[in-house]
């Protein structure tokens, strides 16, 4: 499994450094669906294994797969989603948390526009959202107010001209930025072309 940070494409499935010592599992699907596992042995048992076959374990429907898992002992801090229209969403882990053990969840998050992005974070931080245009944008994520509906669409971060699309999501230590602070916004903003020297693609 790969281990990185989720990207545009979503080849695989991306499941977060640790997860397999948390009390759950959170397994979000590309067709919004969240599956939750409770058995600290089994997910510990699953997750030291390299090559699950998910479709064995998981009634998946079809073209579903799994694209994002996250362990969790107390729900803490967020779930972010972003999309191709510019839109991002920051969701409260509680928001996913039920009082019984449910082992399907439905509307995990927004399918009103294409999901490019999917990240559990503990606390704000900063991320690049970037377009088909080649236009960048640097923003925190405490510009976000975080909700609790799950499948709330997002507030618009990325402005974009036809046809530009929003096409992925990077955190600062993946790029080499020179200086944030020509790229860094705190509100809503059509981007900038990356200086000589820069690189986030």
């Amino acid at each position: 499994m790969n281990t990185e940070d989720i990207n545009t494409h979503f080849d695989g499935l991306v499941v977060e450094a640790n997860a397999e010592y948390r009390k759950e599992f959170l397994l979000f699907t590309n067709q919004g669906r969240l599956f939750k596992w409770y058995n600290k042995k089994k997910i510990t048992s699953f997750l030291s294994n390299k090559q699950i076959n998910w479709a064995s374990e998981l009634v998946l429907n079809q073209n579903e797969r799994p694209i994002y898992g996250v362990g969790t002992s107390d729900y803490s801090g967020y779930m972010v989603f972003a999309f191709a229209n510019g839109k991002v969403s920051k969701i409260d882990m509680k928001a996913f948390e039920t009082k019984q053990e449910r082992s399907c969840l439905i509307n995990a998050y927004s399918l009103g526009s294409t999901l490019i992005f999917i990240k559990h974070i503990p606390n704000d931080l900063d991320l690049i959202i970037y377009s088909s245009s080649k236009k960048i944008l640097v923003f925190n994520t405490e510009i976000i107010n975080s909700l609790s509906t799950k499948y709330a669409a997002g507030v618009q971060i990325l402005k974009l001209r036809s046809p530009s699309i929003a096409v992925g999501v990077k955190l600062l230590r993946d790029v080499t930025i020179q200086d944030l602070s020509y790229y860094k916004r705190n509100q809503a903003a059509i981007g900038y072309y990356l200086k000589p020297g820069d690189r986030v693609y």
